[in-house]
């Protein structure tokens, strides 16, 4: 990590809290209910294919009761409805009711003008499309780092932070 520079995950949670801050500042704007952060996450999922509940825990990092219960809330909003699962009939899956259907494109074209606004501040559509790419590149779902490694990157960073603070002392 470069001296002064955040470390990447504070740069990419910032932008998400400014895309998801945006995302329903605009919603709300329209006349739609407010989200919880929760419940604008398993819409994104739902709209990117996602549509089990448990799989939308597994991806969220939650209990599948935190996202029964936010998907319960969505349900009560009127923005998703919960159908029996085609691949498992015990099972139920997320889709998007068609009276829904007027709030999740007006939330795609409000998307659509802050990928364009970010376009526009790191220079242009050809910018943020290699972007996209890298950072599609380096999610690694299946990668898991070794102890040594990352004690080795925490390291690292002490030592940067201790000669730091020894600088600003004197």
């Amino acid at each position: 990590m470069q001296e002064g520079r955040s470390p990447l995950i504070a740069t990419l949670f910032q932008t998400f809290l400014w895309l998801d801050r945006n995302l329903q500042q605009n919603l709300v704007e329209r006349g739609w209910a407010p989200a919880s952060r929760t419940e604008s996450q398993i819409l994104l999922l739902v709209g990117s294919g996602v549509t089990r509940q448990k799989d939308i825990a597994r991806v969220l990092g939650l209990s599948p009761q935190a996202v029964n219960q936010s998907s319960l809330q969505l349900l009560e909003k009127g923005l998703i409805a919960l159908e029996p699962d085609p691949a498992d009939r015990r099972q139920r899956i997320i889709v998007i009711p068609p009276d829904a259907m007027k709030m999740h494109l007006d939330a795609a074209a409000i998307l659509a003008g802050l990928e364009s606004e970010i376009a526009n501040r790191i220079g242009g559509v050809a910018r943020l499309g290699r972007l996209d790419r890298l950072l599609a590149d380096i999610t690694m779902d299946a990668c898991q780092l070794e102890d040594r490694e990352v004690d080795g990157w925490v390291k690292a960073i002490l030592s940067r932070l201790d000669a730091r603070k020894k600088r600003e002392v004197v």
